[in-house]
């Protein structure tokens, strides 16, 4: 067993390094052919706040307030070793997927054999959104706090898993959604009894911590940046300019959220009107997404689809708006990623067509790394 398991660790580490390898080298090789230097190709998108805030810290003015955090705080350090906010980035980000390829290993392992859990592994890993993780983006700190937070949670160890949680949540804020499958654990744990429900108050007092320390970021936001502007117009508004933040226009401008099917309809028009492939990509994953949630359905715990579920929603419901920066789902395909017990679920489905899959989507993963780099699609 023991060797079984230190035999799974070296394959998965080596995985991690010829992917982590692999990526610096198409980053080098697009820098030359853009004539421009290597940390210039990685800085896309988000990648440029996260560097702006471990450069200069939080603005009330120019949009940092809309990012979490835990990532830029781990990523300081280095840079001040560095002195590259893009090298340290990449350096936290690398650190977080080596773990999240171990701890999403021992994650599918809680349900089905060693053997098939790694095969699960690798579908996950090489899943074509999952160039991510090697990106200068949260996806892979956050989901390194996620898994661990549900393996904690399997093993009743409630409190660990609301510290990752929590940390999952100072990540980005879908780290709240973590409390339901942990709610419903402790609650099957409890034996489904209102009474013992009771006798656990101390267990269940875990689920605290996420809302608390999304509480102190919000109320450091506000006090100590000014940001705090409740916008009372609507709902959403006020929504985005008190639990979200109010900078979140800054970044895309018309966000808002939607049902979910008028936001398809609307990111589907919005593709109809546009010319390059961004919008595409972000409708075709997305209903690959949905095909590969509904394969994967009977074979997730009740507690993993609740939280899959409102992944889902969220994501399908969240509309980007219609300005130039592309289409109405921007991002669709990188938020549906943190469903990620669908990719467990799928092992009684595609075991048989591993291979397949792996090579399919690994060629997918460099068409989707290289079209980030030079077309600046948007992860």
């Amino acid at each position: 067993m023991l060797s079984r398991i230190s035999s799974d660790i070296k394959s998965l580490s080596l995985t991690w390094l010829m992917l982590r390898v692999y990526t610096l080298l198409c980053g080098l090789l697009a820098a030359r052919i853009a004539g421009t230097s290597f940390t210039r190709v990685w800085e896309r998108w988000d990648a440029v706040y996260y560097a702006r805030i471990v450069t200069n810290g939080y603005s009330a003015d120019d949009g940092t307030t809309n990012f979490h955090p835990l990532y830029p705080l781990l990523a300081w350090p280095i840079a001040q070793i560095t002195s590259s906010p893009i090298l340290a980035l990449l350096f936290v980000s690398s650190i977080a997927t080596a773990a999240l390829y171990l701890f999403f290993k021992r994650f599918a392992s809680l349900d089905y054999p060693e053997a098939s859990a790694k095969i699960g592994s690798l579908l996950f890993i090489f899943w074509p959104i999952s160039y991510v993780f090697y990106l200068p983006y949260t996806e892979s700190t956050w989901l390194c706090f996620a898994v661990l937070c549900l393996i904690y949670a399997r093993q009743s160890r409630w409190w660990a898993a609301g510290v990752c949680a929590s940390a999952a949540t100072l990540t980005r804020q879908q780290g709240l959604f973590l409390m339901i499958p942990v709610a419903w654990e402790l609650w099957e744990t409890s034996g489904r009894s209102v009474k013992d429900l009771f006798k656990a108050w101390r267990s269940w007092s875990a689920l605290l911590l996420p809302p608390v320390a999304y509480g102190l970021w919000i109320t450091f936001r506000s006090i100590a940046l000014g940001s705090f502007k409740p916008d009372f117009s609507s709902f959403g508004a006020f929504v985005y300019s008190t639990f979200l933040s109010p900078a979140s226009h800054r970044i895309v401008e018309g966000q808002q959220f939607m049902w979910p099917w008028k936001a398809m309809y609307v990111a589907i028009q919005r593709a109809l009107s546009l010319s390059y492939l961004n919008p595409w990509i972000d409708l075709t994953f997305g209903a690959i997404f949905l095909l590969l949630v509904a394969m994967a359905w009977r074979h997730i715990r009740p507690s993993y689809r609740l939280y899959v579920v409102v992944i889902v929603l969220v994501s399908f419901s969240y509309h980007t708006g219609m300005t130039s920066t592309g289409g109405a789902y921007l991002s669709l395909p990188r938020h549906l990623l943190l469903a990620f017990p669908v990719f467990v679920g799928l092992l009684p489905r595609l075991e048989r067509w591993e291979l397949l899959l792996l090579t399919s989507c690994g060629a997918t993963m460099t068409f989707l790394l290289f079209g980030y780099f030079w077309g600046r699609l948007v992860p």
